[in-house]
């Protein structure tokens, strides 16, 4: 994914450091013409606000380049407080997993076959 999002110039990494200059706190974002998606973060503990202070830059550069941002469905009990405190607004979405039409299991069923053999064998 990496290499493709690299390739498209769609990613951003970005990471703060330390008056040492070491990492301390660092995020991985890709975009599209719409929306970026906040995919990875990671902070040592050692600067306190460091990890805020990613995702603040991260959602400054979402909006110059006129994305909005999503935080990838962030509702981990100890995880959405912190990304409420940005100010964004929720917004539900719905995943269908099941359906009595036997045409849509049927179309479902051809789409993930081809998708793995387009896996298994290179296809584009």
């Amino acid at each position: 994914m990496d290499a493709a999002a690299s390739e498209r110039n769609a990613r951003d990494i970005l990471v703060a450091r330390g008056a040492s200059g070491a990492p301390c706190a660092g995020c991985y974002l890709v975009h599209d013409q719409r929306h970026t998606y906040f995919l990875m973060s990671a902070t040592t503990g050692e600067v306190r606000g460091a990890g805020s202070a990613v995702v603040w830059e991260s959602v400054k550069r979402a909006a110059a380049r006129g994305n909005g941002f999503d935080f990838e469905g962030s509702v981990l009990p100890h995880v959405e407080p912190f990304v409420r405190s940005f100010g964004g607004t929720p917004t539900p979405y719905s995943i269908v997993r099941h359906t009595p039409s036997l045409g849509a299991r049927t179309e479902r069923a051809a789409k993930r076959t081809l998708r793995r053999l387009g896996e298994r064998f290179q296809l584009s």
